[in-house]
């Protein structure tokens, strides 16, 4: 049960909720919850699913099954990257070759931009623990934290995440006049970054880069070595991909990571 436990505690925490939030939407006391992730109990089956709605997740990503009978851990054992355990990107690859030398390299760019941790963070609208965690790999910061990250840089996301990609550059014309977050961009330094809101437009734009190369959602989802209804999840802005996973689509479309976004960088 221990792998189990983990992963639902894990899941729970990325997804910003309480033990009580959680027993509430399953109908069961708050005591009887702490037990699943304390690997004393296990749920039933109909609670594994609601667990998995209530997660916007599948059920393999839910018990940390990936395939490989593994789990979410490198070859000498340690967490991945990613603060999920869900099976989303291929565990049996060590994550730094997905996610390039993101945390070292969100450090390096702010210590050579001269700001502060607390900079960061005011600018971001979060707290100054949790912006240490992206530094220190512990917390992967959303897809649009990403981009505010980028924005407050001043650099593509591909350099922000350490990513060797040379393409052409983004002059898409209804990405340079809309931004990521559904308008024309305002986060600049020395602007707050703002409440971090829904998906913006990144459904809309990954459904238009699949179709564009293409792909069907069964192709895309079995590259990504994820169920067909977690992808769909991705462009129907239901659930996010996780860092590995965004790197992995703009590698399967031979795109930019900001290409895959919407967003016009060469403005910055």
């Amino acid at each position: 049960m221990s792998k189990f436990s983990d992963s639902l505690k894990a899941i729970r925490i990325k997804s910003e909720k309480t033990q009580r939030d959680v027993s509430e939407y399953l109908g069961v006391n708050l005591r009887t919850y702490q037990y699943y992730e304390e690997g004393r109990s296990e749920p039933s089956i109909p609670a594994l699913e609601k667990l998995a709605d209530f997660f916007m997740v599948s059920l393999d990503e839910l018990v940390n099954r990936d395939g490989t009978g593994r789990g979410s851990q490198s070859s000498d054992g340690k967490p991945l990257f990613s603060e999920s355990p869900c099976g989303c990107f291929d565990t049996s690859k060590n994550s730094k070759a997905l996610m390039g030398d993101f945390p070292n390299s969100l450090k390096q760019m702010r210590k050579n931009s001269s700001k502060k941790q607390r900079e960061v963070a005011d600018y971001l609208d979060v707290n100054i623990r949790t912006y240490q965690n992206y530094e220190s790999g512990q917390l992967e910061p959303s897809i649009i934290r990403l981009i505010q990250l980028a924005n407050f840089f001043m650099v593509s996301l591909d350099e922000l995440v350490d990513r060797n990609w040379i393409g052409r550059v983004n002059t898409s014309p209804s990405a340079s006049k809309k931004s990521f977050m559904g308008k024309e961009s305002q986060s600049r330094p020395g602007a707050s970054a703002g409440d971090e809101g829904d998906m913006g437009n990144f459904p809309d734009f990954l459904k238009q880069i699949r179709k564009k190369s293409n792909k069907t959602q069964s192709e895309t989802a079995r590259y990504l070595g994820i169920t067909l209804r977690t992808y769909q999840n991705y462009e129907g802005g239901k659930s996010e991909p996780s860092i590995p996973q965004f790197i992995n689509m703009a590698n399967f479309f031979m795109v930019s990571l900001d290409e895959l976004v919407g967003r016009d960088w060469s403005e910055y």
